[in-house]
């Protein structure tokens, strides 16, 4: 688990869970300003937050959102 604090200007924290260590710990952000109807579609190993939340549904199309704002997430390597 990772958490985020955020900047003071924005002030949206996060908490991201790795599902699968085998794979690149990367996942994408997407900002919108409308949470209107979403489509089932399967959804990858990027998150979509919706009002500062993330959705309940499993499914999700991040295609039909109007996005604010795309953030691409690298994390660093983690060694113990």
């Amino acid at each position: 688990t990772f958490t985020f604090r955020a900047f003071r200007e924005n002030r949206l924290p996060c908490i991201f869970r790795i599902r699968d260590y085998q794979q690149d710990a990367i996942g994408r952000l997407i900002f919108s300003k409308d949470n209107g109807r979403l489509t089932s579609m399967p959804r990858t190993a990027s998150f979509t937050m919706i009002n500062g939340n993330l959705p309940s549904s499993p499914m999700i199309d991040p295609q039909l959102l109007q996005a604010i704002c795309n953030l691409n997430i690298v994390l660093p390597t983690y060694d113990r």
